[in-house]
């Protein structure tokens, strides 16, 4: 009995052997749905996760609500090995920054920046090359571009979000239309129609008028176009300028309205449009 129990356990040894083993003549007739498990990772205070298995959902440190990881450590893992990452909350961000310096086992990122997985159905996926983890696929079909890349404008594979298009140096910084004979001495915004990044008009005097940027420029050196008019009646031309004695800011502009006869003039339609760096 003793005798056949061996060879039973001799012969199964053996199986088991070459089917954990992956050898080749099985290694590719593998087929159907390969379900990766996940188990939840936190990232440590230093902006690094240790991987154990090829699927995790990743959680910020201290329930943060934005995290950054900067590498993967590679102990545990096999060269050529596949690590999928998604979010653990959908109300944290994890963002997975790219070749961050003074890392030993840092993210290599196909954009070459920082993805931010903003919910549970982001996702991404790095292939271990060597001691780093290069980026094989992701949820978006496009990066998105940050402020640098939308200011530089030559990237094609890039998605531009709303949150970023006015930096673009083609995009209007700042525009108003405002009646400057309701426009007032007071810090505010009356007398203005419609705006966009303005935060006050000041009357300062007949036909002078100082407009506070919301978001400032990066300096004074920015474009301005402005038009406006009386609502009717004759002469009701006007010329909209730089004023004489001001100049501007990169947190404020002081125009100055003159009539046909230049002279100085509070006009019922102002209109200004301003280009520049933020």
């Amino acid at each position: 009995l003793n005798t056949y129990a061996s060879a039973i356990q001799t012969n199964l040894s053996s199986a088991f052997s070459s089917v954990l083993s992956l050898a080749a003549d099985v290694r590719n007739v593998i087929s159907g749905q390969v379900a990766l498990e996940s188990s939840e990772l936190t990232i440590s205070a230093g902006g690094a996760i240790t991987p154990t298995r090829s699927h995790h959902t990743v959680d910020t440190a201290s329930d943060d609500a934005t995290d950054n990881l900067d590498e993967m450590a590679v102990s545990g893992t096999s060269e050529g090995g596949l690590v999928l990452l998604r979010p653990e909350h959908t109300d944290r961000i994890i963002v997975c920054r790219h070749n961050e310096g003074g890392t030993t086992n840092p993210l290599i990122n196909a954009s070459a920046d920082a993805f931010s997985m903003i919910s549970t159905e982001h996702y991404i996926c790095y292939q271990r090359v060597g001691t780093q983890w290069i980026e094989v696929f992701r949820s978006e079909l496009f990066p998105a571009a940050g402020q640098a890349a939308v200011e530089t404008g030559t990237s094609i594979i890039r998605a531009v979000t709303p949150g970023v298009q006015q930096f673009h140096e083609s995009a209007a910084k700042a525009w108003l239309i405002f009646d400057g004979t309701v426009v007032d001495g007071v810090t505010d915004l009356a007398g203005v129609n419609a705006e966009y990044n303005v935060s006050s008009v000041i009357d300062q005097a007949p036909g002078e008028y100082v407009i506070n940027w919301d978001t400032d420029f990066s300096s004074a050196n920015y474009a301005v176009a402005a038009m406006g008019k009386n609502a009717t009646g004759a002469g009701d031309t006007r010329i909209v300028m730089f004023d004489d004695d001001v100049a501007p800011t990169a947190s404020a502009l002081r125009l100055a309205v003159d009539n046909h006869a230049s002279a100085r003039n509070d006009s019922e339609l102002v209109g200004i449009v301003a280009y520049g760096d933020q």
